[in-house]
């Protein structure tokens, strides 16, 4: 028995030969469905921000990077702080927010304090996402 092969055929506007033959870029339209996701992405971070400001932290030191990623160490540290301050206050865990609020000013009381020894800036000695990092990381031990 003979085999049949078939395939499909395309042919070229003048346009589209012009394009080819000089090899240059061929920009097409942005859908509207990839504008529309990029649009959403980027009001989640500027309400993310927002929450972020609202609770007391420092957005300006949120690297030019991260804030066009959308992601990054740094607004992962600050939103997992203040998101877990959030839960607890949600929970009505006054005691424990006021204790850690507590641990994060005595780890800023702790880099004041190196600071001033070895007379360097308080984000030199630690960032702030680092000092988040460590209060929480300090929160998450376990008692005992």
């Amino acid at each position: 028995a003979g085999r049949t092969a078939t395939w499909s055929s395309y042919d070229l506007t003048s346009r589209g030969r012009s394009a080819f033959m000089k090899g240059g870029p061929i920009i097409l339209p942005v859908p509207a469905s990839l504008r529309e996701l990029e649009e959403e992405q980027r009001q989640a971070l500027q309400n993310s921000l927002d929450n972020l400001k609202k609770a007391g932290a420092d957005v300006d030191q949120i690297p030019k990077e991260e804030l066009e990623e959308g992601d990054g160490e740094v607004l992962k540290a600050l939103k997992t702080w203040y998101n877990y301050l959030d839960l607890l206050q949600r929970n009505e865990k006054d005691d424990r927010v006021d204790e850690l609020d507590d641990l994060k000013s005595r780890i800023e009381g702790w880099r004041s304090d190196m600071a001033v020894k070895f007379r360097m800036s308080p984000a030199d000695v630690m960032p702030e996402h680092l000092l988040v990092k460590v209060a929480y990381a300090a929160a998450s031990l376990k008692k005992g």
